[in-house]
């Protein structure tokens, strides 16, 4: 189950192929749109960037960062948190060279292009439906003043640093419903006759108005 949800978390960062990429300053968080490419043999996600920006000496003193991909038309989201690092490998950069990033810097060649590589250490993914009748839920569900009956996937994982795919774990099955948090949550209660009887009232129970 876990190596099927591992693939699938890859499966959506390929199909999205954008994300913002956040990382920390030493003072505050920036985040920026970067196209990734993936390389899931390598456990790994590289993005193409510029050495003026200036982010090797923010990289390489707070490696942490975090990619938000989000697909807001299929209702389909990941969240990966890793570390990264600045590269200046050029064989590396030649392998992975796009279209994109050959209309920024022309050639690999350039000396100002780097590469970021994050390595994923645990990722999140909200995988719903995101057609017509998954909506029409919703909108029901709002008229009626209970929540929808279904909200779609949503699991958290964790990667395993030496970057095995058996190492691969889940560790949360698909999240519980509203409707059955709040079933829960309403059985626990007393009875609404009990709650609005004062504990120093005396004489037969009355039911409340």
């Amino acid at each position: 189950m876990s190596e099927q949800n591992v693939e699938r978390i890859w499966e959506l960062m390929k199909s999205i192929s954008f994300c913002l990429l956040t990382n920390w300053d030493g003072r505050i968080l920036h985040s920026r749109p970067m196209g990734a490419v993936l390389r899931r043999e390598e456990n790994a996600i590289y993005f193409f960037t510029d050495a003026r920006a200036h982010k090797d000496d923010e990289i390489a003193q707070y490696p942490q960062v975090c990619l938000g991909f989000a697909d807001t038309s299929g209702q389909k989201y990941v969240s990966v948190s890793g570390t990264a690092e600045i590269m200046a490998d050029l064989d590396k950069m030649r392998e992975l060279w796009t279209i994109s990033a050959k209309a920024w810097w022309g050639s690999a060649n350039n000396p100002d292009v780097r590469l970021i590589k994050v390595t994923p250490q645990q990722a999140e993914f909200w995988d719903a439906p995101g057609n017509l009748i998954s909506n029409l839920r919703v909108a029901f569900s709002l008229m009626k003043g209970s929540p929808p009956s279904h909200i779609g996937e949503h699991r958290k994982l964790a990667f395993n640093p030496l970057m095995t795919e058996s190492g691969l774990r889940c560790h949360k099955g698909t999240r519980k419903s509203s409707h059955e948090v709040a079933q829960k949550v309403m059985s626990a209660l007393p009875p609404k006759a009990d709650i609005h009887r004062s504990r120093n009232e005396k004489g037969p129970r009355r039911a409340p108005l």
